[in-house]
């Protein structure tokens, strides 16, 4: 991903948490198990694992979402001439 990330970790003791903001790749990399992540829907998706592993999976998971609407185009285009050959008069 190109954009600037900001991590916050957050760790509980007794009745309390501890908010950290950390700016550095290697550190989260290397601290975090677990990534959430505020989509653009205002939603809250859950990765296991690093971040390295959030964004393998994340642009799998975009690459997959980019191929699911593709599919469904050709198959939409592909109904539209199928409709226009079979109404259209002879």
């Amino acid at each position: 991903m190109n954009f600037f990330t900001c991590t916050f970790f957050c760790f509980h003791t007794i009745n309390k948490e501890i908010l950290f903001i950390l700016f550095d790749h290697f550190i989260f990399c290397s601290v975090s198990t677990d990534v959430l992540y505020l989509t653009n829907t205002k939603s809250i998706d859950h990765y296991k694992g690093n971040y390295d592993n959030f964004e393998k999976t994340y642009e799998e998971l975009t690459k997959n979402k980019i191929r699911e609407y593709e599919a469904q185009q050709q198959l939409r285009d592909h109904t539209q001439v199928s409709l226009r050959l079979t109404l259209s008069p002879s």
